[in-house]
């Protein structure tokens, strides 16, 4: 038995792989692999169109609005970088949602005083983008929005990004059907050290009426859906909050494994234990870096304006939020945290001077010019495609990453 299979296979965690499997299979939509045909139908059913569909397929459809599913989406962004503004503006447009800008905060523009007693912020443009965040969580909290998407300005996603985000709806239900205090119906089916949502359409057409429609399509019970990261790895805890991972094979919209950058690249990455066109779905997991876009409830929201904001500030954003879902930084329990690799929204980096790139580390005075943009991890950028997008027709997009025949 694997490292891997005896950290999962807890009989507490292996106890609710119910609805897990049940909510998946959803994903599949035009592309499932392995059901039964009565399954397909399901799965197909949540999409654009409502007609006979279930409260629950309605539900997951959500995704496909103005706001992702979600009742706010905001862009953090520096007043002065017009030019991520404009960027940004046009992509979210040529991806039909809409997103609000909340003004990034300058570190020269805070105050000591009003700094957490936990101080330790080791750079300046750090302290800066924290300030940007929080200030995001108390907007998030004060309006009461259920749920909200944040990602930073330079963020770039996948023309097909709402399918990528019908699919993440199913696998957060379904890795919600496991954690700890979950209700019936469970999938019957304990085997294994994951959970693959392919053979598990026919049951979840036939479990649909008994699953109770949640009020979110990414379900309840969540607080951080990190979608846009640099990396994580798989396993946070050995315990039964660690939760089986979902992995969804086939899926078109998946790099190939040789190109996947990571972190870390001198560290194997749990992608490297997949075929081609594997999408990993993960709670609770570890090393996660970068906060390019993340989604939060309502209760994530103040839970991270407390714990992230006001108790606290003593290191960059991102691995403060990495310390949130593994289980807080005062060893507390693990919040509620899923997270996907390959990433679903990732930083674009357009062609000019690479000093653009960013506001929180400005890097050497070395003058280096890019003659290309791009995206890593995503196959089909939209940035990258805004041309073809605008054409009238649409144009042939350009995909970054071919793969060879066969695979």
């Amino acid at each position: 038995m694997s490292p891997l299979q005896s950290l999962l296979l807890s009989p507490r965690v292996l106890l609710g792989c119910g609805i897990v499997t049940l909510i998946i299979l959803i994903l599949s939509q035009g592309h499932s692999q392995g059901t039964g045909s009565q399954g397909v139908a399901w799965v197909k059913g949540t999409s654009h169109n409502h007609e006979n569909s279930s409260p629950l397929q309605k539900k997951i459809s959500e995704v496909y609005n103005s706001t992702l599913g979600f009742e706010k989406i905001f862009a953090l962004s520096l007043p002065e970088r017009l030019d991520h503004r404009d960027s940004l503006t046009l992509t979210s447009v040529l991806t039909s949602f809409h997103l609000d800008f909340v003004d990034g905060i300058k570190y020269q523009d805070i105050l000591n005083k009003t700094l957490p007693a936990h101080d330790g912020i080791a750079y300046n443009g750090a302290r800066g983008a924290w300030r940007g965040h929080i200030n995001a969580m108390r907007e998030i909290v004060d309006k009461g929005y259920g749920s909200a998407l944040i990602f930073e300005d330079d963020a770039d996603w996948d023309i097909r990004l709402k399918d990528q985000l019908r699919d993440f709806a199913i696998a957060s239900n379904g890795l919600l059907s496991q954690y700890p205090g979950t209700h019936e119906p469970h999938f019957a089916n304990r085997a294994g050290d994951y959970i693959d949502y392919s053979d598990l359409a026919t049951w979840l057409r036939v479990q649909d009426s008994r699953i109770q429609t949640p009020h979110s399509p990414y379900g309840d019970g969540w607080d951080v859906l990190w979608l846009g990261n640099c990396g994580m790895r798989m396993a946070a805890r050995a315990d039964e909050w660690q939760t089986l991972p979902i992995v969804r094979q086939a899926d078109p919209t998946v790099l190939p494994v040789e190109h996947y950058a990571h972190w870390d690249w001198a560290d194997p990455h749990p992608y490297d234990n997949y075929p081609n066109r594997t999408r990993l779905y993960l709670s609770q997991p570890s090393d996660g870096v970068c906060s390019i876009a993340y989604a939060v409830s309502q209760q994530g929201a103040r839970r991270i304006l407390l714990e992230l904001g006001i108790e606290r500030a003593d290191k960059a954003m991102d691995l403060m939020l990495q310390d949130f879902c593994q289980g807080g930084w005062d060893g507390g329990l693990p919040h509620p945290c899923w997270g996907v690799l390959p990433p679903l929204f990732e930083q674009y980096r357009p062609a000019g001077l690479e000093s653009k790139d960013s506001d929180i580390v400005t890097g050497s005075d070395e003058v280096r010019f890019r003659v290309d943009g791009f995206t890593a991890n995503i196959q089909q950028s939209v940035r990258m495609n805004a041309r073809k997008l605008l054409a009238e027709p649409v144009g042939e997009v350009v995909d970054q990453y071919q793969y060879d025949q066969g695979t």
